[in-house]
């Protein structure tokens, strides 16, 4: 994914890694990339989902993810950015407005996430379980 592209999600939809893909979204600081919703409402569309994706591409840098963490009648997606089984890196970028939590990890998830920021997200910015 190229810096600076916007990706922009319709109402419940979602954007889920499966174990036979993963997702390098590596923006800049001047070009971040963006997830975000047709329109400004926390929990607007599901977010991004890895599932059993445990590929060492799995990369999300410089990139603002907003207005996700729609988990309503979902097993595991409840955050802007959920990890179920998976791998993920997460530096330098903005989560909020989830209407859930801004990342949530499940089933022995590994992230490596430092220099983020989190702001408005409805249940907390990280959640473990």
């Amino acid at each position: 994914m190229n810096s600076g592209s916007t990706l922009i999600f319709a109402e419940d939809t979602h954007l889920n890694i499966k174990p036979e893909g993963s997702l390098n979204a590596v923006g800049t600081e001047e070009k971040p990339i963006l997830f975000t919703a047709e329109q400004e409402i926390s929990g607007f569309w599901k977010g991004i989902q890895f599932t059993f994706s445990d590929h060492e591409e799995n990369e999300i840098a410089h990139a603002v993810m907003e207005y996700g963490g729609n988990g309503a009648g979902a097993v595991v997606l409840f955050g802007n950015v959920t990890s179920n089984a998976s791998n993920l890196t997460l530096t330098n970028s903005l989560i909020q407005y989830s209407g859930e939590f801004g990342v949530w990890l499940h089933d022995a998830s590994h992230l490596s996430a430092t220099g983020n920021s989190y702001n408005n997200n409805q249940l907390g910015d990280i959640f473990v379980e």
